[in-house]
């Protein structure tokens, strides 16, 4: 379930989104005023890693959410990702990708709950893939989750926008997205600075606010822009 990276080229890895999106998204002056400001208050806190490009992405993402399925469907939460030292700034730059089966590989199967990016809202869960006391706190876009039983390398369940472990103990555990737009990597820290009142959570909590007050704000605007687009 745990992502190994073996990383040769990633000049195509962030590049804009698909002509889909292009057809019908958000305007771009709109998309950065949220990205900068999605940048400013997640770097008042030490340990930030956020890859201006990823935000970016990230905050289009939840635009078109948005206007799919609507911003109370999203429900923005806080997830956390273990992993090796090695991978720490090649996760920083592309941000976590779902494995391809060539630059980027599952480290011990094809995924039980998909073939997808692998993260949990509980943070000692999946500790053992890491090599250290850090983790990777991430902001991810769940949207609307499909219990998914183990069937290894299983793509998105269709009508649904990202899957959760149904499966023994690990009922809920384990968060699977199929889109690296979906998840954004807004910390690295040493998991004892966590606990479940922590800056860091409401720092992420407060952000996932502020997006959902900027879409009742814009989201209007926002589809009637699209709509001219097409």
């Amino acid at each position: 379930k745990k992502l190994k990276f073996i990383y040769k080229n990633h000049q195509d890895t962030i590049q804009p989104r698909t002509t889909e999106l292009k057809q019908a998204s958000p305007s771009s002056d709109t998309v950065e005023k949220v990205t900068r400001q999605l940048n400013k208050l997640l770097n008042e806190l030490p340990g930030c890693v956020i890859n201006y490009e990823l935000a970016h992405n990230f905050v289009l993402e939840y635009f078109m959410m948005s206007m799919k399925i609507g911003c109370k469907s999203i429900n923005p939460t806080i997830v956390y990702h273990w992993t090796n030292k090695y991978n720490f700034n090649n996760i920083i730059e592309t941000g976590l990708q779902v494995p391809d089966g060539y630059h980027v590989k599952h480290k011990t199967d094809k995924g039980w709950f998909g073939e997808g990016i692998y993260t949990s809202p509980d943070l000692q869960y999946a500790k053992c893939y890491g090599d250290s006391n850090k983790v990777f706190v991430c902001l991810s876009l769940p949207g609307r989750q499909h219990a998914q039983v183990k069937n290894p390398g299983c793509r998105l369940k269709r009508g649904y926008d990202s899957h959760t472990s149904q499966y023994r103990n690990r009922n809920n555990k384990e968060w699977v997205f199929f889109k690296t737009e979906q998840v954004l990597n807004c910390y690295l820290i040493e998991d004892y600075k966590l606990t479940r009142n922590d800056q860091y959570s409401k720092q992420i909590t407060s952000i996932s606010l502020y997006l959902q007050k900027t879409w009742e704000k814009y989201g209007k605007q926002i589809i009637i822009n699209s709509m001219k687009q097409k």
